[in-house]
């Protein structure tokens, strides 16, 4: 009886609250050989679930220690201030990447017959896939209640481990639209860090040729590898909803899922085309020295103009990169601190004596500006992607369309 007492609200347990003689396990109070006629008493129902929680039905989305109690959907690691920021930021960054990546695939369909060559054409598909992912992030403000309907379950909880047979696909098909063309512009990049790499060797007539060669093994890699990824995270049921971004993701819930399914085909992408580049731009460097007195000045500037355009946009590949890491880095160190402040945040309220909450606060909650530089690194992705048309070459080709 004293543990059926103690089940609706188990957290109070250790707290001063409950009287000593709540100690279930006191054997004076409790002797195991006592008969209890009344065990299976139950107790009123019509009691509410404070805020940050929510009734909820789902034992598998209780809050620990606390029956028929949820999380509610909307952040609460975050203050509604916060969340208006960061839905913004979102918003003017999803456009302006979307309007860069069809600016650059304009570009290529314009001049087709020239641009459908490698590397360019592995830019032109790393575009269509950026583009794709980003109106994955544009869903969330097609219409007022959207966004509750792609992370939210109809219960006011956060979704988590989708798919589910009892919700709506938006949160699937958010999914697949960001992680599957993340995965293949991942895929594409490595694609076109090969294609540039060969085309800086000699005989640039022989080696196109075996570009050319390989495109239907690069279609191949590209389109099945983050197919293969995207149907083991369904699955496996990783597909998390996060409300403070607006989508569904892998791993937001698990972190070795997280690091699985994102971060180490993201590791593999930068250490195989960095690798790729970085032997490319030395070679480049070499012939450049090398042959300083013997090609003309057009083609040594042209070398000068492909080493750093290729340089810097390497960079800025690796730091976008480097922040990703470094946040998720950030989330696994203290993810467990934020929860065990919400934790005693929602045990003050439980505890408190008055209707006045203000005492209550979280200690500790998540940095609201390492989230921004990372959706910075997330969108800038996709804006340098894009700047690969901004040159002379692309002017010409928009200028012959008058």
């Amino acid at each position: 009886m004293c543990k059926i007492t103690l089940e609706p609200c188990s957290i109070l347990y250790s707290s001063s609250v409950l009287p000593k003689f709540f100690n279930c396990e006191n054997e004076h109070l409790f002797p195991s050989t006592c008969k209890n006629d009344i065990h299976e008493v139950k107790f009123n129902t019509t009691g509410f679930c404070m805020d940050p929680l929510i009734k909820t039905d789902k034992p598998d989305w209780w809050y620990s220690n606390i029956e028929g109690c949820g999380l509610k959907c909307k952040d609460s690691l975050y203050t509604e201030n916060e969340h208006y920021q960061i839905h913004k930021l979102i918003a003017y960054c999803v456009l302006l990447c979307i309007f860069l990546n069809l600016f650059t695939i304009t570009t290529f369909i314009i001049d087709w017959k020239i641009a459908n060559k490698y590397p360019a054409l592995a830019i032109f598909y790393v575009n269509v896939c950026f583009c794709i992912s980003y109106g994955g992030w544009l869903v969330q403000f097609l219409g007022a209640e959207t966004r509750e309907d792609v992370v939210c379950k109809k219960d006011g909880t956060l979704r988590k481990s989708e798919p589910s047979a009892s919700e709506n696909l938006s949160c699937v098909i958010v999914f697949v639209m960001i992680y599957y063309f993340l995965i293949a512009g991942m895929a594409w990049f490595v694609i076109f860090s090969y294609a540039w790499h060969m085309s800086s060797l000699q005989a640039l007539g022989k080696i196109q040729e075996r570009v050319d060669k390989k495109r239907s093994y690069f279609h191949l890699v590209a389109w099945s590898l983050p197919l293969i990824l995207t149907i083991t995270t369904m699955a496996i049921g990783e597909i998390d909803g996060d409300y403070v971004t607006g989508i569904c993701f892998v791993g937001f819930v698990n972190m070795p899922a997280r690091a699985g399914l994102l971060l180490a085909p993201l590791a593999a992408t930068i250490v195989v085309s960095g690798y790729i580049i970085v032997r490319g731009l030395i070679l480049l460097i070499k012939v450049k020295i090398e042959s300083r007195e013997i090609i003309s000045e057009h083609s040594s500037r042209k070398i000068r103009s492909n080493i750093v355009r290729m340089g810097v946009f390497t960079i800025f590949m690796m730091v976008f990169c480097t922040i990703t890491f470094g946040y998720h880095s950030y989330i696994s160190e203290n993810s467990k601190l934020w929860n065990d402040s919400l934790q005693n945040y929602i045990l003050c309220k439980l505890t408190s004596l008055s209707s006045d909450f203000s005492h209550c606060k979280q200690e500790k909650r998540p940095s609201v500006a390492m989230l921004q530089l990372q959706l910075l690194a997330v969108f800038g992705t996709g804006v340098a992607m894009a700047s690969w048309v901004w040159c002379d070459a692309s002017l010409h080709s928009w200028g012959a369309i008058h």
